[in-house]
């Protein structure tokens, strides 16, 4: 009805796992164009799968999944990131009683349990903080649980305030062959960088992140942001950056003015705005 009485250019629909497909058909009907920008991909492909055919364009976060898309018969299929929303992640006077030296904020799925399992050991004397859903699945839980938020859900102004008392953020993507959790039956490998990297470096903190491919589209390696491949890499940049203060805090700025000047919300919905307008 909305769509009726506007006549809007464009519906976008985020995400699309709640947005019922008859309402998607009735837009189409009355001459509407339709988009949907995944924000969950390659984890859940298989439900994905359903909708993107739905829509007369497709953005998705993991370039990975293009040709999936495309051979699912969408014509117009864009690689298109999450951005960050300055409002919320930005440098900011954290309190007091939440600074530290690194922490880490997301769900446990295995993977991130296996590396942290073995990373906090190397750690122990910092001053760390790990915070979110199922952190009890740590084989040494009751060790840690004093430095960990058990089930805490954070919001953004929350999480942009844990990133900003720390010096150190790390950044564990999930795990694209998680039985557990996900589910992309098609096995797509995921190659491109989560929101969460640009959030943290919105934050002016420096980020440590786990190698994906497609990271050094949006920040130099080294420069920008500090990648690692290993848990002993891990633990020993966490080491140096900690030791070289000055140097944590160049590239921690440097990824705050390449996200402000690249990454934002405004920057991503000009380009999705470009191609999802252009006369067809």
């Amino acid at each position: 009805a909305m769509a009726r009485a506007d006549r809007p250019d464009l519906v976008l629909v985020l995400d699309g796992m709640e947005f019922p497909a008859e309402q998607v058909q009735q837009l189409r009907m009355q001459g509407v164009r339709t988009a949907i920008w995944f924000t969950d991909d390659p984890y859940y492909t298989d439900v994905t799968a359903t909708l993107a055919p739905l829509y007369d364009f497709v953005f998705t976060l993991e370039r990975n999944c293009l040709p999936f898309y495309q051979s699912l018969g969408c014509q117009r299929v864009y690689n298109l990131p999450l951005g960050v929303h300055p409002a919320y992640y930005r440098p900011r006077n954290p309190r007091l009683a939440l600074r530290g030296d690194l922490c880490f904020i997301g769900t446990a799925y295995w993977n991130r349990v296996s590396i942290f399992h073995e990373l906090l050991p190397r750690i122990e004397s910092l001053n760390f903080r790990l915070s979110g859903l199922w952190w009890d699945r740590l084989p040494e839980y009751d060790k840690w649980k004093e430095r960990i938020e058990l089930g805490k859900w954070m919001t953004p102004l929350e999480t942009a305030e844990y990133y900003n008392a720390h010096r150190i953020v790390v950044n564990v993507h999930r795990a694209h062959d998680d039985e557990t959790f996900n589910k992309n039956g098609a096995g797509i490998t995921a190659v491109s960088p989560n929101p969460r990297t640009f959030e943290i470096s919105a934050c002016g903190t420096l980020q440590i992140v786990d190698h994906r491919d497609d990271l050094t589209q949006f920040y130099e390696p080294g420069e920008e942001i500090v990648t690692y491949q290993s848990i002993e890499e891990l633990a020993a940049k966490v080491e140096y950056y900690l030791a070289h203060e000055e140097e944590r805090e160049r590239v921690a700025l440097r990824a705050l003015r390449r996200t402000l000047r690249d990454h934002s919300y405004a920057s991503r919905l000009s380009q999705l705005l470009d191609l999802a307008l252009v006369p067809v």
